[in-house]
């Protein structure tokens, strides 16, 4: 998949994501160990989209094993890497629908704090 994708002009830095992508799969992959329709699933993914749909007929726990691996290595991990250069640092899109892993937090937003309203016995200005 990534050498079809090189000869057709795929900029470096995919390259290296493409590889890291691959890389993580392989190693859930043996550990996990497959069954032979997520194999043949995988085998014929060439894009995103065919790439999660592979990902989800993977049993819960290994799916997410899986989607927690491919964040860390696309973020670097424990310092290790990170995104390539004009990414910002910013963590790749992940499916929305994707459980997170167990344990995490789940995401907040910070609300700011309210500003105080002036009042009528507030001391007039000089």
């Amino acid at each position: 998949m990534v050498e079809q994708r090189k000869s057709a002009g795929m900029p470096d830095q995919m390259i290296e994501i493409a590889n890291k992508l691959r890389t993580t799969l392989i190693t859930r992959c043996q550990a996990d160990n497959w069954p032979q329709p997520v194999l043949d699933c995988y085998a014929k993914a060439t894009d995103q989209q065919s790439i999660r749909n592979c990902r989800n007929q993977l049993p819960p726990d290994q799916a997410q094993k899986l989607q927690a691996e491919i964040i860390q290595s696309m973020t670097g991990g424990a310092g290790a890497g990170g995104m390539p250069p004009g990414h910002g640092g910013a963590a790749p899109a992940t499916d929305s629908s994707a459980t997170p892993p167990a344990g995490s937090p789940e995401p907040t937003t910070p609300t700011p704090a309210p500003t105080p309203a002036p009042t009528d016995d507030s001391p007039a200005a000089p």
